[in-house]
């Protein structure tokens, strides 16, 4: 006994175009709103060299020498090495949410050293 497939009432029939396939806008991949626009082209100077190595290290994981080279880079007389330098300073930053939690747990901690061991 074969059966055949039940068609679904909501599609549109063979054959006709309602021009819904038309009117739908296209779909932006999701990984277009996470790339980052295009870094400006950087002089050919010693503090955009300095911007350079501190992006190479930031990307490598060595924040210590990303801020030191973007430090460095800050003195130059170049706007845009010096906006370079001042976003790999603001990446490396720490976070002023992430000190007060610390602070916080910090204080929690020896409240409760006291209390149970000092008391």
């Amino acid at each position: 006994m074969t059966t055949e497939p039940t068609p679904d009432p909501a599609a549109p029939a063979a054959g006709s175009s309602n021009g819904a396939e038309a009117a739908t806008p296209p779909v932006a991949p999701a990984d277009a709103a996470k790339t980052p626009p295009p870094e400006p082209a950087l002089p050919d100077t010693p503090e955009a060299a300095l911007v350079s190595r501190a992006k190479a290290a930031f990307e490598a994981g060595d924040f210590r020498r990303a801020r030191e080279h973007a430090r460095g880079a800050l003195a130059s007389s170049d706007d845009a090495v010096r906006r370079a330098a001042e976003d790999v300073l603001a990446r490396t930053r720490l976070d002023p949410v992430q000190a007060g939690l610390f602070l916080a747990c910090l204080a929690l901690f020896v409240g409760i050293t006291y209390w149970f061991v000092l008391r």
